[in-house]
């Protein structure tokens, strides 16, 4: 269940640490995601240390403020 301007936690190997949701997508006749829809996401914050280990392509792509697509495949509410 996310709505927009909730914060979230990246899971993944791009360095990012948190988000939020900017717009839902897919469903957009309600204003609540639920697992396998795609969010727009902006990048709130990155880990340094991981992000020094990637690749420079991945680095540029991934820093504070970059708009990104994002599939949500965990919460904390049942389905």
């Amino acid at each position: 269940m996310i709505q927009l301007k909730t914060k979230l936690l990246a899971v993944d190997k791009t360095a990012v640490v948190n988000t939020f949701c900017i717009k839902i997508l897919k469903g957009c006749k309600s204003r609540i995601a639920i697992l396998g829809e795609v969010i727009l996401i902006c990048v709130n914050s990155i880990n340094i240390k991981k992000h020094i280990l990637l690749k420079s392509r991945f680095q540029k792509k991934f820093k504070v403020g970059s708009i990104h697509r994002a599939l949500i495949v965990r919460t904390n509410k049942h389905f």
